[in-house]
């Protein structure tokens, strides 16, 4: 199991109810990326860190998870502020202000989305997809899709620790010769096991008969109406300087 699998599975609120986590992580980026940054933005991210709080997150795992995405964003960001013109470079009318908007929606979104991932497990999701109907097919890929990336990510760090024992690691030159063929293996790998996982694919007449076993927690209504009254009061919140 990766690490995330291992959090995701001692977590206090692995047990409680898909539906209530969709609900109350959904209706969260719907507001993260309806509403006006402000005072949402800054309301939701207290609620977010009080949230993992309560499940008992790994800070340490949890805060590498959201900020691994949000860096590619940070490099991503720079022409929404600098436009390159052939007198130069020039900085945007509004930019920094529209760059920090996204940086903003893209930070609370990722915490968001890596809090459901820490208090879910996959099981549970794939047996709760299953209860509301969603086709046996999607499902399957999912599975597959799930516990390919884990095997990749297993070989990877097979594969790390064993250039380590080589002293791969030892000096700036190694380190980049280590990581070039440990990308250009994988690369191979990759391709390797999907091959080996489409011909068993293939082979599978049912393919219910992939299917792990998770158990379904029925949802609440006293815990769904608790989830609405919340998202509608940030809702209400994030709309008062419209109207006003």
């Amino acid at each position: 199991m990766n690490p995330l699998d291992i959090a995701a599975a001692r977590s206090p609120w692995a047990q409680h109810s898909v539906s209530e986590k969709v609900l109350a992580f959904g209706g969260a980026l719907v507001l993260v990326l309806a509403l006006p940054p402000l005072p949402v933005l800054p309301i939701l991210l207290l609620i977010v860190l009080i949230a993992a709080a309560r499940a008992q997150v790994d800070w340490r795992l949890y805060i590498g998870l959201v900020l691994a995405p949000f860096g590619f964003i940070v490099l991503g960001i720079w022409p929404l502020m600098i436009n390159l013109t052939p007198s130069g470079l020039v900085l945007v009318e509004g930019g920094v202000a529209h760059a920090a908007v996204v940086a903003g929606r893209s930070l609370v979104g990722m915490s968001i989305t890596m809090l459901y991932a820490l208090s879910t497990p996959i099981a549970a999701q794939l047996t709760w997809a299953r209860r509301i109907g969603i086709p046996e097919t999607l499902v399957v890929v999912s599975m597959h899709i799930y516990r390919f990336s884990s095997l990749l990510y297993t070989q990877s760090q097979a594969m790390w620790h064993a250039q380590a024992q080589r002293l791969g690691h030892s000096s700036w030159r190694r380190f980049l010769r280590s990581v070039a063929d440990q990308a250009a293996n994988l690369f191979l790998a990759a391709f390797q096991r999907a091959q080996r996982l489409q011909e068993g694919l293939e082979l599978r007449a049912d393919s219910a008969a992939a299917a792990v076993y998770g158990t379904f927690t029925p949802a609440r209504p006293a815990r769904l109406a608790i989830i609405l009254v919340c998202l509608a009061a940030v809702c209400a919140v994030g709309l008062i300087p419209i109207v006003w």
